[in-house]
């Protein structure tokens, strides 16, 4: 069984509709870069997992 030591919603904490929240992309580098496995779970409907992620990937 995988380990995180993060578990992190999206919508409302890495971004809030179209736009990041300040610091959110710089805490999940930060998390990283210490070694921390994180698990970013939403309960969104209004996008497919693969637009969840391609929206993550513009925000670095």
């Amino acid at each position: 069984m995988p380990h995180f030591d993060f578990f992190i919603d999206i919508d409302g904490v890495l971004y809030d509709g179209n736009l990041p929240i300040e610091g959110g992309p710089e805490t999940i580098r930060f998390i990283r870069s210490i070694g921390g496995q994180i698990l970013l779970v939403t309960n969104t409907t209004r996008m497919s997992v693969r637009r969840v992620e391609e929206q993550l990937a513009t925000f670095g």
